[in-house]
């Protein structure tokens, strides 16, 4: 049983598990900072 097939997989699926995670914690970075501005400006709100 050769081991050079399973590191060529992993190899190749790399990419696409770091791309993953990229989207997940760019999609993460998005909603806390609509949470942010949402409280910000209902904060604003009350002031009037």
């Amino acid at each position: 049983m050769s081991i050079i097939p399973i590191v060529t997989l992993l190899i190749s699926l790399l990419p696409a598990v770091l791309i993953i995670i990229a989207v997940v914690k760019f999609y993460q970075l998005l909603k806390e900072k609509n949470d942010i501005l949402r409280e910000i400006s209902s904060k604003l709100d009350q002031l009037k």
